[in-house]
This record gives C-alpha cells, sequence and structure tokens, in this order.
C-alpha cells in the first residue's frame, strides 16, 4: 500500500503541479488474511485549492510474487484511473 501511496503522491505531483502547503489526509485498510489493502482520502479536502477524491485497492499475488492496484481520482473536473505493478525480488 505504501508502494502506490506513494506513486499516487509523484503522480498527483507531476500531473497537476506541486503543493507543499496541502496536507491530505486519508483513511485505511490492510487485509493479510486476503493479501489486500486499500485507501482513500478523507471526504471535503482541496488540492492546489480545487477539491480533490482519491481511492485505491490492490492486492499481493504470491504466485507471481507481485503487487498489482487500481487509484482513481478526480480533481476538480479532471478524472483519472491508473493500474500498477509492483515486482517483488528476494526476500520481502
Amino acid at each position: 500500500m505504501m508502494e502506490a501511496q506513494a506513486h499516487d503522491a509523484l503522480f498527483i505531483g507531476q500531473f497537476f503541479g506541486p503543493d507543499d502547503t496541502t496536507v491530505l489526509h486519508y483513511t485505511s485498510d490492510i487485509d493479510p488474511v486476503t493479501r489486500s489493502s486499500s485507501y482513500a482520502l478523507l471526504p471535503n479536502q482541496t488540492f492546489r485549492v480545487l477539491p480533490i477524491s482519491l481511492s485505491s485497492s490492490g492486492n499481493f499475488d504470491a504466485n507471481l510474487g507481485q503487487y498489482d492496484w487500481a487509484t482513481f481520482g478526480t480533481l476538480e473536473i479532471q478524472n483519472w484511473t491508473k493500474t500498477e505493478t509492483a515486482v517483488w525480488v528476494g526476500d520481502p
């Protein structure tokens, strides 16, 4: 999940520009039994004084040794969706 959050933060900063005055708050959940995780921004937040929403969910596939996740977001009227994969090599 931390990898997904880092990728999402970099994407938002690169695509929409930096904002070093905004602190975004979110809720998260990790389920070790299903090897899944999710997080979402809390409602009514802004980024660069524009309304923002973001949610992400993913799971770890032990057979492939990879974590796949999908993110859905909106900044004012701009929507985006992205999927990503992180592969672990060696001892995690």
